[in-house]
């Protein structure tokens, strides 16, 4: 079975602002100028990303329960996202080297000797 991939997305505030009303009620809004969104990651294409497992402003007649949609959010409205995968039991975090290790590649140390000429 393929891992579901969870995306972290950061947008404006602005455009939060216009997408929210299509939205179930939610916390309060908030005054910062990003707002942060986590969600299954159900498709990227050439528009944007595709949120899935959203609820809607819309509620069903039986049980009440909220209708549940996608949302679009496109390319240029994404400030930075992330993709994470469902959890394989490993500790979270990342790898990382000190700098103190990281040696500079041969073409970076050469120094350019040639004198300007005016």
């Amino acid at each position: 079975m393929p891992k579901q991939r969870i995306a972290f997305v950061l947008v404006s505030q602005t455009w939060w602002s216009t997408v929210a009303p299509l939205l179930a009620p939610g916390p309060r809004p908030s005054t910062d100028a990003l707002v942060r969104l986590l969600g299954p990651l159900v498709n990227q294409d050439a528009a944007g990303i595709w949120l899935g497992e959203v609820p809607a402003n819309l509620t069903r007649a039986k049980g009440g329960s909220h209708v549940m949609m996608s949302l679009l959010i496109p390319w240029d409205q994404i400030i930075a996202m992330g993709a994470l995968e469902e959890s394989t039991g490993l500790k979270p975090g990342f790898a990382a080297m000190s700098v103190e290790s990281v040696s500079d590649p041969p073409s970076a140390r050469r120094l350019d000797t040639r004198q300007s000429t005016p």
